[in-house]
């Protein structure tokens, strides 16, 4: 992760789990690519494709006219291609894929052969914009607010009414020392109370 600052282009892939640097990738400044965020962050339903990061370039894979048509394709593209056309917005980019734009997205090639990706914006200008939304809704005041807020609402959910147990284990600040001597001295410590 400390390399990520050195590319211009960050590529966001999920394979079968949730995938935890994307706010690394973000604030490094470049441009994220990402067909699609399924395991999403607490914060992720807050980004927007297209401003934040890009959604739709690697989309263009699955135009047909890349690939001579005679050629065989190998048992990974193949579960690809069907996959995609499972996918109703993947589906309608490889319908629009014989030279017409997408209705509902613009992932095609301009007069210049350079590809268009669904927004206005420049690289340097959409890094900028992920840049800005981490540093100012990833701060830790905005973690520890999330994390109140989903516990409060995880509570309220509940429909006992929590009690200690019988026999359970207390653990008070003079033990938490005694197991831990070390935090005695960690940032401002837990000194034993008198």
């Amino acid at each position: 992760m400390q390399d990520f600052d050195d590319f211009r282009y960050q590529v966001h892939v999920e394979p079968l789990a949730w995938v935890s640097n994307l706010r690394q990738k973000l604030a490094g400044g470049a441009v994220t690519l990402a067909t699609g965020i399924k395991y999403k962050e607490w914060y992720a339903r807050a980004l927007e494709p297209g401003r934040h990061y890009v959604e739709d370039m690697n989309a263009l894979l699955a135009q047909r006219g890349d690939a001579p048509a005679d050629a065989e394709l190998t048992p990974t593209l193949r579960s690809a291609l069907r996959a995609w056309r499972d996918d109703r917005q993947l589906s309608a980019l490889l319908e629009a894929a014989d030279g017409k734009e997408a209705r509902s997205r613009t992932v095609v090639k301009n007069a210049h052969g350079d590809y268009r990706w669904g927004s206005d914006l420049g690289p340097v200008e959409m890094g900028d914009l992920a840049r800005e939304f981490v540093r100012s809704k990833l701060r830790m005041q905005d973690v520890l607010l999330y994390a109140r807020d989903m516990l409060q609402a995880y509570a309220a959910k509940q429909k006992f009414v929590p009690a200690p147990r019988r026999k359970a284990f207390c653990a008070d600040a003079d033990t938490i020392a005694r197991a831990y001597p070390w935090l005695l001295k960690y940032d401002g410590g837990c000194a034993p109370r008198d």
